[in-house]
């Protein structure tokens, strides 16, 4: 489960960084 929740956050701040 934290594995996941990592994860995601990596993703959304990957993303926001790529938007940015």
């Amino acid at each position: 489960a934290w594995s996941t929740f990592a994860l995601y956050l990596n993703s959304t701040i990957y993303i926001l960084n790529s938007s940015y």
